[in-house]
């Protein structure tokens, strides 16, 4: 294997690796597969690691066809965005509250 390339390996434990070149790796703290055989089980192993009180964030094809998570600590900006999202979930998913609108 020549040293551009880096095999990344699938955090979810099911055994699954890719080979390609480091410049087409983007940094997260867990890689995986995103097979449709394997993705809810290896989603499920790599965010039940997501420590209490972080945010998880979730990015597309950061090693090839592999995905990742990164956790970080939210901002306060980032609780707000939450509660706002959470607000219109609540109110704009509620019929009966809206009803006599």
């Amino acid at each position: 294997m020549s040293n551009n390339k880096i095999t990344i390996y699938c955090d979810g434990g099911c055994g699954q690796s890719i080979t390609l070149k480091k410049s087409k790796v983007h940094k997260v703290d867990y890689y995986f597969c995103d097979t449709i055989k394997h993705r809810k089980n290896c989603e499920k192993v790599i965010l039940s690691k997501c420590p209490k009180g972080y945010m998880a964030t979730f990015s597309y094809n950061v090693a090839g066809s592999f995905s990742g998570y990164s956790f970080e600590k939210p901002s306060q900006d980032d609780l707000k965005r939450v509660h706002n999202a959470q607000m219109i979930l609540k109110y704009g998913t509620d019929n009966e509250n809206h009803k006599n609108s």
